[in-house]
């Protein structure tokens, strides 16, 4: 479940970090979250980035959804494909799965549930994800992010809040920093547009462009900020 492997790989090493000391983290370790949450995102009616699927595709991408496997999209590189190969196969991977590179779409399953804290509904991630237009909405956003994270079968963060008003400022903070950058950075890479691909955030930050200063190992709440 790629929901879970968040929490399994990345999730020891950030709760080390918001214990280890007053820093926050880095825009790295944000932009590994924000990537595994937009592989998860299904392409839908309010993803501007995945209007470039065909119309057929995606109404079959409906009737999957009823076996709990969703359609994902590819981005775009520099205004065409986000592949340059030149075959049409489409390929099959784990577990029955398939995707096609030329025609920028890819097909994945995801179990974990979350509570939408603002509607107090129970969905799976996509599901929930499908319906946000995260640019606009980024407070219902930072909801699902958050319930995400904290989710043992997502993020597996849930360690850090078990105190309840007992929890230390500081980590509490950390942690609502890290929610809120998150979010920020998976709502551009969803948004559509020249600066949403993957690839322009990853040079953004590898040439310490922007909110970037210190390039990946820049503090994360430069993208708090941006807000």
């Amino acid at each position: 479940n790629g929901a879970a492997k968040c929490g399994i790989r990345l999730g020891p090493t950030i709760k080390s970090l918001i214990l280890a000391n007053n820093n926050d983290l880095s825009v790295s370790m944000v932009f590994a979250v924000a990537v595994i949450l937009r592989f998860l995102t299904p392409a839908s009616s309010t993803n501007a980035a995945a209007n470039h699927l065909c119309q057929r595709r995606m109404e079959g991408a409906k009737q999957e959804q009823q076996r709990g496997v969703y359609l994902g999209w590819l981005d775009f590189v520099d205004g065409d494909s986000s592949s340059d190969t030149t075959t049409t196969t489409t390929v099959t991977y784990a577990d029955g799965l398939r995707y096609n590179l030329s025609e920028g779409w890819y097909e994945f399953k995801c179990n974990c549930p979350i509570r939408a804290t603002l509607s107090d509904e129970m969905m799976t991630l996509p599901g929930a994800l499908s319906k946000l237009d995260a640019q606009n909405q980024l407070r219902e956003c930072k909801e699902v992010v958050r319930s995400y994270l904290l989710h043992p079968l997502g993020g597996d963060l849930h360690a850090l809040l078990l105190e309840g008003e007992n929890v230390e400022e500081n980590t509490r903070r950390k942690v609502d920093t890290f929610v809120d950058a998150v979010s920020t950075l998976y709502a551009r890479m969803v948004g559509g547009g020249d600066g949403s691909s993957i690839s322009v955030l990853l040079r953004e930050m590898a040439e310490n462009r922007h909110v970037y200063i210190n390039g990946f190992a820049t503090s994360c709440a430069c993208l708090t900020q941006e807000e």
